[in-house]
């Protein structure tokens, strides 16, 4: 078990009049004590803030590298508990979580500073920031000078469960490396493309929808499933068309690239939402904890033969 998992647990513990350490090391209760008054301090370990939409964000240290969860997500919540583990040798309750993270959301709303967090991609001081996704919560910093994989970006990326690592890029190589794993007729169709992928990095909205049509066995859903591993890799990687606005607009919330496979006909009420979406707009539903705002999103989509 690394150092930082107990970082200010001493701390903490000379701080809490109803906790002390006692025998072999463990926590022991001095008085009977509520739990989640326990959790809230050991929730302060964490550096909290929130976003512009007023969603409580907490960033934690987990060996040795830095994680950036919303408070309400699960990842959140099983970092609480092992901290509380860790002091108190023994679980806590579900109601005793509910009101530690309902404060400790309250005490990054109102005590906490404003700072946006981002999905897979962000803009800071002229540079581009793409989250790999790793275990180690690395980044792409990409510069009019080159790029290089940081530790720790200036800005805060969150994760849906979906999310899956990117390839770590390496030095050399050609774009034209690509173009024999993609079944396109013409160089221009190629250069559509690289165009689109790049698109996909770029950390502004107005990103393009890309369609893609040909003859069953084609290859449509390989080379869709190729893009998204480029830039947005998710599990599961193949995502049913949604049946409603709202559907789409909560699957943006946990993703930045959103890929529909085999559609035989786009409905007019799909093709605004969608139109809207690439641009920036969207609904404000909430879903599971996740952000209050719909990040802009790349969409691709596969239509099957004759539509």
């Amino acid at each position: 078990m690394s150092e930082d998992n107990f970082e200010n647990i001493e701390t903490i513990i000379e701080d809490a009049p109803d906790i002390a350490p006692g025998a072999n090391g463990k926590a022991e209760e001095k008085v009977p004590s509520k739990q989640a008054d326990i959790l809230i301090r050991l929730a302060r370990a964490a550096t909290l803030f929130h976003t512009p939409d007023g969603d409580a964000v907490a960033d934690i240290k987990i060996d040795g590298h830095r994680e950036t969860h919303l408070v309400r997500s699960p990842g959140f919540r099983k970092w609480l508990r092992h901290r509380f583990f860790q002091v108190a040798r023994s679980g806590c309750s579900n109601d005793a979580m509910k009101v530690a993270v309902d404060t400790v959301a309250a005490i990054a709303q109102f005590d906490g500073r404003e700072m946006p967090v981002h999905i897979r991609i962000a803009g800071h001081e002229g540079a581009i920031y793409i989250d790999l996704g790793d275990t180690s919560w690395r980044a792409i910093e990409v510069t009019a000078l080159g790029w290089k994989v940081i530790d720790e970006p200036p800005v805060r990326f969150v994760r849906a469960a979906s999310t899956r690592a990117l390839p770590v890029p390496e030095s050399g190589g050609s774009i034209e490396l690509l173009r024999s794993f993609c079944n396109l007729k013409t160089e221009d169709e190629f250069a559509v493309l690289v165009g689109h992928i790049l698109a996909i990095y770029r950390p502004d909205s107005n990103y393009p929808v890309l369609v893609l049509t040909g003859e069953q066995g084609s290859c449509k859903s390989t080379l869709v499933r190729m893009i998204t591993r480029l830039t947005d890799p998710r599990a599961p990687e193949k995502r049913s068309p949604p049946t409603t606005e709202d559907n789409l607009i909560v699957a943006a919330k946990g993703a930045h690239v959103l890929s529909f496979d085999n559609i035989s006909g786009i409905p007019d009420w799909l093709s605004d939402a969608i139109c809207r979406l690439s641009t920036g707009g969207g609904a404000g539903k909430r879903a599971c904890g996740r952000l209050a705002f719909t990040s802009p999103t790349s969409i691709g989509a596969t239509l099957g033969p004759g539509s």
